[in-house]
């Protein structure tokens, strides 16, 4: 529970210090350091941590998987931030609790409170509504940040697979690594429209 808490506060945070940053960086700065920092930090915990716990290759390729779906889900989520006001965009992000539990429940067949969750969609409609002026138009910014929630709330319950498999620390590390190429990828295909700078070098 307490690093359930955690997670939400530091992931609370961080979703909305991207606002202020967008504004002042390009978006594919922004994306490829912010991966390239969190890859190696977590690459550090991995070395230290000495837990390198093989196992079977199917184990490994989820994780390559998931770190493709959050590779799209940020992606979107940063898009988000570009196009709409904070407040809406962190309160939509709160849609993936909603589809986590939907995916806990289809594949492990966990117990869901249907009611409390339905409750807490409308709550999540209502506010968007009052941070909108009660207007609820589905732009771009709206779109993308659902989209996002919809991707993380896919992946991180399928994560708990490859905790038990391999680790956190191999988890989360293969996860951003994966993230990493994909971005990569990304800011190379696109190299020729918007120039990339790391953020220390600004």
């Amino acid at each position: 529970m307490l690093y359930a808490l955690l997670s939400g506060l530091f992931f609370g945070s961080s979703d909305a210090l991207w606002k202020p940053v967008i504004s002042k960086y390009s978006y594919n700065s922004i994306v490829l350091s912010r991966t390239i920092f969190s890859s190696l930090i977590l690459l550090v915990f991995v070395l230290l941590s000495g837990n390198l716990n093989l196992a079977y290759i199917p184990d490994y390729l989820l994780v390559l998987f998931l770190g493709t779906i959050a590779a799209f889900a940020f992606t979107f989520l940063i898009k988000a931030f570009e196009h709409e006001a904070t407040s809406i965009v962190i309160t939509l992000n709160s849609v993936t609790l909603i589809v986590s539990q939907i995916t806990a429940f289809l594949l492990f067949n966990e117990l869901v409170n249907w009611k409390n969750y339905s409750l807490v969609f409308a709550f999540i409609m209502l506010a968007v509504l009052l941070l909108n002026n009660l207007k609820f138009s589905l732009n771009k910014g709206i779109k993308y940040a659902l989209i996002s929630s919809v991707l993380f709330g896919i992946a991180y319950p399928l994560l708990s697979i490859s905790v038990n498999a391999i680790g956190n620390y191999q988890t989360a590390s293969l996860q951003e690594i994966t993230l990493l190429f994909w971005i990569t990828v990304y800011v190379f295909k696109n190299r020729s429209t918007e120039k990339v700078r790391l953020l220390v070098n600004r």
